[in-house]
């Protein structure tokens, strides 16, 4: 576990390595997570998480037009039945430690659209029964990985409204006699990005 966590840090912080000099500044993500599970009986996105992170992003060009981010950050996902589900209290909680590396391009009316890939390292699992009888289950793998698709609007230089969607790239469940399960979350956020950290020369 700790060795995929290191060799994905690693990895992301080489693609900020461009040959010439850059700025590195500071992220500080705060938003929502609405969270659906692909493949269990509840429909809809109706589990509400906090999301919150910390992270780096360069700009690629001088144009300033393509830049690239590392984030690390809290990222709960799951699921919770609604009136039409008729699963009474049943929830599905899995809360993850996310990190996800992504490239955005920012047009000239300050529209921002970006693609990555996010790692998903689990942190708790929990299950509440119909009747609200709450278990600790051992259904999850480790980790997940997650494709990462992202639009937003650049306010200015230092603030900026973004939402993101992520979707399991394999199954999260380790059962795989029975239906296969993904992660399917859409995050609302404000992102503001700090002054520079430092700068390369």
């Amino acid at each position: 576990m700790k060795l995929k966590c290191t060799l994905f840090i690693v990895l992301s912080l080489l693609f900020f390595l461009p040959g010439k000099a850059q700025t590195i500044k500071a992220a500080l993500p705060v938003g929502i997570n609405m969270t659906q599970v692909e493949g269990d009986l509840i429909h809809g996105y109706n589990k509400i998480g906090i999301n919150a992170a910390i992270g780096a992003m360069i700009h690629l060009n001088e144009a300033e037009t393509w830049e690239a981010g590392f984030e690390i950050g809290y990222h709960p996902m799951g699921s919770r039945s609604n009136r039409r589900d008729n699963l009474g209290n049943f929830k599905l909680d899995y809360q993850y430690i996310s990190l996800p590396v992504f490239v955005n391009y920012v047009d000239v009316n300050k529209g921002l659209v970006g693609i990555g890939i996010m790692y998903n390292q689990l942190l708790r699992e929990q299950e509440t029964d119909p009747l609200g009888v709450v278990l600790d289950t051992e259904k999850a793998k480790d980790s997940d990985i997650s494709f990462l698709a992202q639009i937003g609007y650049v306010f200015n230089p230092n603030f900026r409204f973004e939402i993101r969607f992520n979707y399991s790239i394999v199954p999260f469940n380790i059962d795989r006699t029975t239906q296969r399960t993904f992660h399917n979350v859409v995050t609302v956020r404000v992102n503001t990005i700090l002054t520079a950290l430092f700068k390369r020369r």
